[in-house]
C-alpha cells in the first residue's frame, strides 16, 4: 500500500482510490474540502448541508464525484473550528485508519 500527505497535484485530478478531507463543524469546509467542492461545483458543500454533521470523528463517503479523478473522498468530522483540538485531531485520524482498513483503501 502507498500512503501520501504531500503533492504537488491538484486534489482534483489525483488518481487515487480516496481522499480525505477535513469539515468542521457548521458547515465551515477545510482549504481541502474547498477546493475539492469548486472542482464538484458546490456539491461537497450541498453534501455536507444536507446530511453531515462534522462531529469529531465522523466520517462520509463520497464515491466517485464529478469532477474529481479519486474514486472516493472521505469526508472527516473534526467539530468545531475554534476548538480544534491535537486529542480531537487524533481521533478523526483514528477514525479514518479505521474506515481505510475496513475499505482495503
Amino acid at each position: 500500500m502507498e500512503f501520501s500527505t504531500t503533492t504537488s497535484a491538484s486534489l482534483q485530478t489525483l488518481k487515487t482510490q480516496a481522499l480525505a478531507v477535513g469539515v468542521f463543524q457548521d458547515g465551515v469546509l477545510s482549504p481541502a474540502a474547498d477546493a475539492l467542492d469548486q472542482a464538484t461545483k458546490g456539491a461537497i458543500r450541498a453534501v455536507v448541508k444536507a446530511e453531515f454533521d462534522a462531529a469529531p470523528g465522523a466520517l462520509l463517503t463520497l464515491h466517485a464525484p464529478a469532477g474529481i479523478t479519486a474514486e472516493r473522498v472521505i469526508l472527516l468530522g473534526l467539530g468545531a473550528q475554534d476548538s480544534l483540538k491535537a486529542a480531537t485531531l487524533a481521533r478523526a485520524h483514528e477514525a479514518l485508519a479505521a474506515y481505510c482498513v475496513r475499505a482495503g483503501v
